[in-house]
């Protein structure tokens, strides 16, 4: 069945590397980049670990940011408000904001 709206969603070729150091520095240098021109970013992990890994990762390379991941429940909602406003970076595990109210804004 056709789409209603043209599908403008642009497919980028896979990226494989050798090891999770060198994903992890091009993950740093994408997310620069997007963030220079105000682009809000979302990095999902799998782990608390690697989300503390590349939350250093970009620490190193002086990107602000905020993890999501779980361990700081009573900053959740603060976090998670302020997600997607402009040139905002979150790093979030797939258990983090369970159960956040997401329909009040914090402020």
């Amino acid at each position: 069945m056709p789409t209603n709206q043209p599908v403008i969603r642009a497919r980028w070729p896979d990226r494989v590397f050798p090891n999770e150091d060198a994903k992890f520095d091009a993950v740093v240098t994408e997310v620069q980049r997007l963030q220079a021109l105000g682009r809000p970013v979302l990095i999902g992990t799998r782990s608390v670990e690697r989300s503390e890994k590349l939350s250093r990762r970009l620490t190193e390379a002086s990107v602000e940011h905020q993890v999501l991941n779980a361990r700081l429940h009573e900053q959740e909602a603060k976090i998670v408000a302020q997600a997607g406003q402009k040139g905002k970076v979150t790093i979030a595990t797939n258990m983090a904001g369970r159960g956040t109210d997401i329909s009040r804004r914090v402020r």
